[in-house]
């Protein structure tokens, strides 16, 4: 193994401070979720790939999870038939 000189391995260092910063973190989207206020449960389903895929191109465009979407899906249903 050869030996490098200082000066060369300081461009693998990364850099130090806000330049670094705003330069590794990716960009965030905005977080659509409520805060928690309810405790929750754990609901185990399965679905058909074709409505998976939908989803998930769903959730990707509008920068919301698939607990976002399930929760105002589950609250539209449940108002629409009187619950």
């Amino acid at each position: 193994m050869s030996k490098q000189s200082l000066s060369s391995l300081s461009s693998l260092i990364p850099a130090k401070g806000e330049a670094a910063k705003a330069e590794t973190l990716p960009d965030e989207k905005p977080r659509l979720s409520k805060p928690l206020k309810e405790e929750r449960h754990g609901l185990t389903i399965r679905i058909r790939q074709s409505h998976n895929d939908r989803l998930r191109t769903m959730v990707y465009r509008e920068g919301m999870t698939k607990q976002d979407l399930l929760d105002r899906a589950i609250d539209e249903m449940l108002e629409r038939y009187g619950y």
